[in-house]
């Protein structure tokens, strides 16, 4: 949802029907982003993008005028969420739909940590997902690897990017003791500015 939904335009209304525990006391709701609308249950699948857009106001659909007449247990995404979209994308006022909530489910397994640099040169994070290629997918927005990286320019601890070490962690506890790997790799503009079987991070989808 990350990786696709920034490249809608503004005001796209998402609808994510990624829901295992549909019938739960997992509540409905709509997030309106700084461009878009995303409509689902609050289980921490709209918290990625919700979060990466920056939230306006967050409604728990409760508003039982706005869905379908008969609702069942399983399947919401279109007796409470498609007709929410379609009133939505009418113009009608999303604080129709319910009463705004201040916090919603984060995925915590997604979230990386906001600012552990260390002396040895080290960010950390988790990864999202191994592609077909190989490609391994993190977490961290690019705005925030770069900031991470100014900054340990600006103490002057390190002179370039060619000496970065990645730890990779498993979970989403970032502790000395979870950490599997380390990786020392170049940032690169394109996979052929390295050998063959070597490391690279492209920071555009940010892979190594």
């Amino acid at each position: 949802m990350l990786n696709s939904g920034k490249y809608f335009p503004k005001n796209t209304i998402h609808v994510i029907v990624v829901d295992p525990r549909i019938g739960s006391i997992r509540l409905p709701i709509l997030i309106k982003t700084k461009k878009y609308f995303l409509i689902g249950p609050d289980n921490g699948v709209l918290s990625l993008l919700a979060y990466n857009d920056g939230i306006d106001k967050i409604i728990a659909l409760e508003n039982k005028r706005y869905f379908m007449s008969n609702i069942s247990n399983t399947f919401h995404g279109s007796d409470i969420f498609a007709p929410i979209a379609a009133h939505c994308a009418n113009g009608v006022d999303i604080e129709n739909f319910g009463e705004e909530i201040k916090n919603i489910e984060k995925n915590d397994n997604m979230f990386y940590s906001y600012g552990i640099v260390k002396p040895t040169n080290e960010i950390t994070f988790n990864i999202l997902d191994i592609d077909n290629f190989g490609n391994i997918i993190t977490n961290i927005p690019e705005k925030i690897v770069m900031e991470l990286i100014d900054k340990l320019k600006k103490t002057n601890k390190i002179q370039d990017l060619n000496n970065i070490i990645i730890r990779i962690c498993k979970g989403n506890v970032f502790d000395e003791s979870k950490s599997f790997a380390k990786i020392e790799f170049p940032f690169k503009r394109t996979y052929s500015e390295v050998r063959s079987k070597d490391f690279v991070a492209i920071l555009e989808v940010m892979v190594i």
